[in-house]
C-alpha cells in the first residue's frame, strides 16, 4: 500500500492522527484490523475517524509503535526531529550530542537545556541558583567535562517568569 500525501488541516491533531490510521490500516476492515492489533475497540477507532471523539493516549501510543517516525508530527504538527531517544538508556545524552556533532548551535542549546540535570553523571556540581543556562562558567565546565571544545562565553539573560 503506497502512503497518500497528507492534504488535511495540519493544525488539527485529529486530522493528522486519522492520516496515520489510514496509512496503516487499509479499507474496508480498517477498524477491525486496529482492534485486533492493539486491543482497542473498533468502535473507538471509528469514532475518531468520524470526528466523534479525540484519539486517546493509548491510541497515540499504539500508532507510535507502528510509525515512530511520525510521532512528533502526529502530536505537535511538526516533524523536525533528528532522532528519537530513550532517556532510560544511560548513553542517551551522548547519543544526542553525537547526532548534533555537525550542528554546534543546536548542540550548545541542548547542553544549556539539559546541563544541570546531567551534572551528577559527569561530576560537575551545580546549585539551583547557579545553572549552566545562566552562568557561562558552568556551561564551559560541563562542555569540558563532556569533552566538547568550549566556545566563547555568551551572556544569557535569565528567563522572565511573568515578573516585570
Amino acid at each position: 500500500m503506497t502512503p497518500e500525501r497528507f492534504d488535511g488541516d495540519a493544525t488539527d491533531f485529529r486530522e493528522r492522527f486519522i492520516w496515520v490510521i489510514r496509512n496503516f490500516a487499509g479499507r474496508p476492515t480498517r477498524y477491525k484490523v486496529l482492534e485486533e492489533r492493539f486491543g482497542i475497540s473498533a468502535r473507538k477507532w471509528q469514532n475518531v475517524c468520524n470526528h466523534v471523539q479525540q484519539p486517546s493516549i493509548e491510541m497515540v501510543a499504539a500508532m507510535a509503535t507502528v510509525y515512530p517516525f511520525f510521532l512528533s508530527w502526529m502530536v505537535t504538527g511538526s516533524g523536525r526531529t533528528l532522532i528519537q531517544l530513550d532517556p532510560s538508556d544511560p548513553d542517551w545524552f551522548q547519543t544526542l550530542l553525537d547526532t548534533l556533532e555537525n550542528a554546534p548551535a543546536a548542540q550548545t542549546d541542548v547542553l544549556n537545556r539539559y546541563a544541570d540535570r546531567l551534572t551528577l553523571d559527569h561530576g560537575i556540581e551545580t546549585a539551583e541558583e547557579a545553572t549552566s543556562a545562566t552562568m557561562s562558567e558552568k556551561r564551559i565546565a560541563l562542555e569540558q567535562g563532556l569533552g566538547i571544545e568550549a566556545e566563547e562565553p555568551q551572556k544569557v539573560r535569565p528567563k522572565n517568569h511573568g515578573n516585570k
